[in-house]
């Protein structure tokens, strides 16, 4: 019998942020959502560098880049409170109608999307 990932951490979402803003300092549209977060575990259906995916429980309210927005993406911290900031992408669902279902979003380090860059970096060390 198939298993539900295990959701182990827990993370912020704020929806369509503007990544030529600094990161968010108001409180997140959700916060303290148990998600599991998994670097190259998933192929991905086109060529990526590194492929980062975040799994939620499913219908977690996490968009895709509004289409025409420019670089407004939903931005997720994960673990919450760490001040380790994504761009989320490609949004869907995996194994849909089964009692394994999880939503899953492709992210990407928010510096790597942001102008100006500097103030998206990462703390040192990594958290």
């Amino acid at each position: 019998m198939p298993v539900a990932p295990t959701l182990n951490l827990f993370c912020n979402i704020w929806h369509q942020y503007a990544l030529t803003n600094p990161p968010p300092i108001v409180p997140p549209d959700l916060a303290n959502v148990p998600c599991n977060l998994q670097f190259g575990r998933k192929v991905p259906a086109h060529t990526l560098d590194a492929a980062i995916w975040l799994l939620l429980p499913k219908l977690t309210d996490i968009r895709d880049p509004a289409i025409g927005a420019g670089l407004q993406y939903d931005v997720v911290e994960v673990p919450a409170g760490s001040k380790r900031w994504y761009a989320a992408g490609l949004i869907d669902d995996q194994a849909k109608g089964f009692p394994t279902e999880t939503r899953v979003a492709y992210l990407g380090k928010a510096y790597l999307f942001a102008s100006p860059q500097a103030p998206w970096l990462w703390p040192v060390p990594y958290p």
